[in-house]
């Protein structure tokens, strides 16, 4: 030190101190956390043995920090996602409603306890949980997505529709909620208005089968069956096993009499999903009337329409 300060390079030995200072804090800093926050520590621990998948390891660390802090959320909650993933659903249950009791702004726990009845099935549950989300988090494009599909699903399609249309409002370029939202448009008897999204998404996603199928049927409820048709056959040609787009090309070239032609197309719906028709007359009255037509035919091969069908890649 002496030969430091008669060097006159005391600056450099000051810069040294002060770091193996600050080191030593850090260190102490560490131990007195432990120290005074030892459910944090088992919080860790827990966290650590979950991404590893050791879950009886990390129930054990999480049960320890809850016996220090019997009211930490996040130990709940972790403990609860433990017990779901080992299918021990009331317990996770238990431990995800405490979490909630201690902390309802607690998002993870909210999602994980929906979840939960998701995956149970619990019909009693599901509206309430999801009801009860967004009272707390209004603008959670998870919770009003979750919302609406619970609309969907039980066929209750203008109540969908205003969690899809929140969704849009709150963020206008989310292509699932601006999908869904044409979609329920076109079933609520609003084709133009599908129309008009559809038409937008074209300009971003131009190679997407479902798009231009959902089109050709929104032109169709328009009535506008030759723009229809300029749609089934671009969602033919990105999705060559597309049998909503075969089904209704195949139905077009049966209504202008063109046969041959829908019969094949007929025919490579059953190539490709033997289960497509629910109702089996449907098909065979089109392949019935096929086959008078190829009774007249001196050939072995079938004809095909070839405008009607793309050339796959």
């Amino acid at each position: 030190v002496i030969g430091f300060i008669k060097e006159k390079e005391f600056p450099r030995l000051a810069t040294a101190i002060v770091i193996g200072l600050i080191a030593l804090f850090v260190s102490n800093y560490d131990l007195v956390y432990v120290k005074e926050r030892p459910d944090r520590a088992y919080l860790q621990v827990g966290l650590m043995h979950w991404n590893k998948g050791n879950l009886n390891e990390a129930e054990k660390a999480f049960q320890a920090g809850l016996s220090i802090n019997p009211d930490s959320p996040m130990l709940l909650n972790n403990l609860g996602n433990v017990y779901y993933k080992k299918r021990i659903y009331p317990e996770a249950e238990k431990k995800y409603r405490r979490a909630l009791l201690l902390d309802k702004y607690y998002m993870d726990a909210r999602k994980n306890l929906i979840r939960l009845y998701e995956r149970g099935e619990r019909e009693d549950m599901l509206y309430r949980s999801y009801s009860e989300f967004l009272d707390y988090f209004p603008n959670s494009e998870w919770g009003l997505f979750r919302m609406a599909d619970y609309y969907v699903e039980r066929l209750q399609n203008d109540s969908a529709l205003v969690y899809y249309e929140k969704l849009l409002s709150l963020n206008p370029e989310n292509p699932d909620a601006r999908f869904a939202t044409a979609s329920l448009y076109a079933k609520t008897g609003r084709a133009d208005e599908a129309r008009q999204i559809y038409e937008e998404m074209l300009q971003i996603y131009p190679e997407e089968p479902k798009l231009h199928l959902n089109l050709g049927l929104a032109f169709l409820q328009l009535g506008k069956t030759i723009q229809a048709e300029d749609e089934f056959n671009p969602a033919l040609y990105y999705d060559s096993n597309n049998t909503f787009a075969i089904y209704n090309i195949a139905r077009m070239l049966e209504s202008r009499g063109d046969t041959a032609a829908s019969t094949s197309m007929f025919l490579r719906i059953l190539t490709v999903d033997p289960d497509f028709f629910e109702n089996s007359q449907e098909i065979l009255d089109s392949l019935i009337a096929g086959t008078k037509y190829y009774e007249q035919l001196d050939q072995d091969t079938i004809p095909i329409n070839k405008s009607a069908i793309p050339e796959d890649d």
